[in-house]
């Protein structure tokens, strides 16, 4: 009886000596990342100059043809802004880039729906979207999201997709 009271005895406390040294010992996890902070205001800028509006909006911009009129504005977003980009290009393909990337949900319009299909843009996986007439495609990295809208098939613009630059 005392044998078997020893050894309950034993076992608890190896028990509790290796639970306290996991709990000390255990790998410490990475913090997360803070979510995006909002951006200060910059004022709308409109021009034919790509390049300018991607040094104003202050990251790379997706597009397939460097002639075309955009803008970029600020947007409100989370007790500060968000910079939005707008470009639609001599095809009609219409790029919308936001900064920070938190604020994508600002780029999604309900009229499109998902089509369950995807492709690869420079690297990035990108989310195919339809509506009856037109098809967008959605992606991004850490800082940025993207949008290519596009009024026709979405097979049109797959098939442009390997003429794609990034202007900065």
């Amino acid at each position: 009886m005392i044998k078997k009271l020893f050894t309950s005895l034993g076992l608890t406390l190896t028990l509790l000596l290796f639970s306290f040294l996991l709990v000390l010992g255990g790998e410490e996890k990475p913090p997360l990342d803070p979510p995006s902070a909002p951006l200060p205001a910059k004022g709308l800028v409109s021009s034919q100059d790509l390049s300018l509006l991607a040094a104003r909006f202050g990251a790379a911009v997706p597009c397939l043809s460097t002639t075309g009129a955009g803008r970029v504005e600020d947007v409100p977003f989370s007790e500060g802004y968000a910079h939005l980009l707008t470009w639609t290009d001599e095809n009609q393909i219409t790029t919308t880039c936001i900064r920070p990337a938190a604020a994508a949900y600002l780029l999604r319009n309900a009229s499109y729906d998902p089509t369950g299909e995807y492709c690869t843009i420079d690297g990035m996986t990108a989310i195919i979207l339809q509506s009856p007439s037109s098809c967008q495609f959605h992606f991004g990295d850490a800082d940025t999201a993207y949008c290519l809208t596009y009024t026709g098939n979405a097979q049109v613009l797959i098939d442009h997709l390997q003429s794609i630059q990034f202007i900065q």
